[in-house]
């Protein structure tokens, strides 16, 4: 045998012996993964496909807050109230509260996976409102509110809908991609768009209308006095009325009439 022929064994034996270690190691890991993957997800809660109604005796906000994807309708009555519709096993699982700063907040409960038969409705009746967010991908339809100011807010990709508004100021932002669509009269208009969101308000007669779009957010407005724009970005703004315009664009966006 010669020397070279016993040299090559034991080199064998050590590559054979790290690759044991390598896959044993390697099925540690992969364990170890499952198990905190499974912390991590928390509770699973399929719904049974009973879909039930209940109200909730909630008052004193003029703010919502919605988390997470539901259908949210809001409902100018005079009256404050909170109605849930959704599965009957996952009732318990949607948190409705309201803080101290008057804000009510919708939210599945912290650390729950859940998987409704349906998306989960949420009809609010509110006396007065002030501010609306959504968080998220809920979908959320404003009806006919009259109120001094409005401050409404998308943060994802979330849709909101303003249907018949009566207000002095209204407030509008969007930071995603989501969209928003509101219709009625406002005597002064803002809005703010970062990232791919839309803006269409051509069935809102405003005086005052300002415009912020930074990145490839469009936005299609009415205004009658004056309307100012800033874009930042691919952004598009399309715009009817006789306002006189103030125009600034820092990249490939543009300022046009409808």
């Amino acid at each position: 045998m010669t020397p070279s022929s016993t040299t090559r064994r034991p080199s064998a034996a050590r590559a054979s012996r790290r690759q044991l270690l390598l896959l044993g190691s390697l099925g540690l890991a992969l364990m170890g993964s499952g198990v905190a993957q499974a912390a991590t997800w928390g509770n699973s809660t399929a719904g049974s496909g009973n879909r039930t109604e209940q109200i909730r005796a909630l008052s004193g906000f003029d703010t919502i807050r919605l988390r997470g994807p539901f259908k949210l309708r809001v409902r100018p009555t005079g009256r404050e109230s909170v109605l849930v519709r959704t599965d009957d096993n996952l009732q318990a699982l949607v948190e409705t509260t309201v803080g101290p700063d008057r804000a009510l907040e919708i939210a599945w409960k912290r650390g729950e996976q859940v998987r409704a038969s349906a998306t989960p409705e949420i009809v609010v009746e509110v006396a007065t409102l002030r501010g609306l967010a959504i968080f998220g991908s809920g979908d959320v339809h404003l009806e006919a509110l009259k109120t001094p100011a409005l401050a409404a807010s998308v943060s994802g990709s979330g849709d909101l809908v303003i249907e018949g508004l009566n207000a002095e100021s209204l407030a509008l932002s969007i930071a995603g991609s989501g969209d928003i669509r509101a219709s009625g009269r406002a005597a002064t208009l803002s809005i703010a768009v970062s990232g791919s969101g839309d803006v269409d308000t051509t069935a809102l007669d405003a005086d005052q209308v300002s415009v912020r779009i930074a990145g490839s957010g469009d936005a299609k407005v009415q205004a009658s006095k004056t309307l100012d724009v800033s874009i930042a970005g691919s952004g598009d703004v399309r715009w009817r009325g006789d306002a006189g315009l103030k125009a600034s664009v820092a990249g490939s966006g543009s300022v046009s009439k409808l």
